[in-house]
């Protein structure tokens, strides 16, 4: 405390002035930062973030854990890799004297679930397709695919056509997301596989087998050897699990029990002779303990209704393959077979069931 005296003449008043030096800043404004986020759909590296701060802040200072920031009040950011990000909002007003800053983890892509999609395609001219999507083992409520040609589109199910004066060879490219029940995340998964548009010449088939070993890690080590027919020379596989090689003869390691579309593209030199094979690899069983059958009826030997079953009873993707070089999805399925073919057909039947309170899949054939 000081004191400090004043005269005032001619009547000699005495006025005595008391103040307080300190330090204390004046109390700031109330204010907090605060946001939300949600990934666009389709485009799940796309993150639209949106202030919900409170105290009428009219500066904003974003900081999108990847080395860029905006100074937008809602932004919409893109990331060029899934993972996670510390994402940080710094707010202030006019005055500078209302300031704070918050900070979130954010989670770009696969949110912390196990799941896997995969896709099927039909061709009658190699330029018109029909894709078909899968997604395990929780049903996708968004399906994103990119054809490569720089067209897009969004279902389960789509057809595209190609422009065959323009492409050949296309990456085609599923993204799904679906909702983990029992980490309440969004899980995030992509496939991609080779397509070939329009014609071809020349007489090649591709074809190859594989002899599966396991490592004590746990890890399925595969040996993929090429098989194929006429003068390839270059390969391309797609083993399934988003992971590529143009070896002929490639080793592969795969780090997850499960099916796997594994598929061979091969070409001659002068590109007039290319083809695709792809086949199923089954790996491990997820460590639980299940079974599968299944049954049929016909009233022609030609046409046949199947039904598969899984025990223990619940959710699971059924997998048929006819044994006349087609394969089918679902737990009931209708089949007509070639009535020239005149065989006997081995059907086969390969399910993956989720075991709850394991995390664990389980695979029955």
């Amino acid at each position: 405390m000081h004191s400090q005296e004043g005269y005032f003449y001619p009547d000699n008043y005495v006025f005595v002035f008391d103040f307080e030096i300190c330090n204390d800043s004046i109390p700031p404004v109330g204010c907090q930062a605060s946001f939300l986020y949600e990934p666009v759909p389709g485009a799940y590296a796309t993150i639209i973030f949106f202030d919900t701060s409170t105290g009428n802040p009219s500066n904003w200072l974003w900081d999108f854990g990847d080395g860029t920031s905006s100074s937008e009040q809602n932004p919409i950011h893109s990331y060029n890799a899934f993972g996670t990000y510390q994402v940080c909002l710094s707010i202030w007003d006019s005055s500078g004297i209302c300031q704070d800053t918050y900070c979130e983890d954010v989670i770009v892509g696969n949110g912390g679930g196990d799941c896997m999609n995969w896709f099927t395609y039909e061709t009658n001219d190699n330029v018109t397709f029909d894709f078909y999507g899968e997604s395990f083992p929780y049903p996708a409520s968004d399906y994103f695919w990119d054809f490569g040609d720089g067209e897009t589109g969004n279902g389960q199910n789509i057809t595209h056509t190609y422009d065959t004066a323009l492409y050949n060879i296309v990456w085609v490219t599923l993204t799904t997301a679906s909702y983990d029940p029992n980490t309440a995340d969004t899980c995030i998964a992509t496939s991609t596989q080779v397509v070939w548009v329009g014609n071809q010449g020349g007489n090649c088939q591709a074809n190859f087998e594989y002899t599966i070993d396991s490592v004590p890690t746990g890890n399925y080590v595969v040996q993929f050897t090429d098989l194929s027919i006429g003068d390839p020379t270059s390969w391309m596989w797609d083993f399934g699990d988003g992971t590529f090689s143009n070896e002929q003869n490639p080793e592969h390691i795969y780090y997850n029990q499960g099916i796997y579309n594994v598929c061979l593209t091969i070409m001659d030199s002068s590109n007039y002779c290319f083809d695709t094979y792809c086949e199923d690899i089954i790996l491990g069983g997820g460590g639980g303990d299940c079974e599968n059958w299944f049954w049929y009826t016909t009233n022609d030997n030609i046409t046949f209704d199947f039904t598969g079953e899984v025990i223990p009873a619940g959710p699971a993707d059924y997998f048929w393959d006819f044994g006349d070089g087609t394969t089918g999805n679902g737990q009931t399925i209708t089949h007509t077979y070639d009535p020239n073919a005149g065989d006997v057909f081995m059907v086969t039947l390969t399910t993956i069931s989720y075991i709850p309170g394991t995390a664990d899949t389980c695979i029955a054939t």
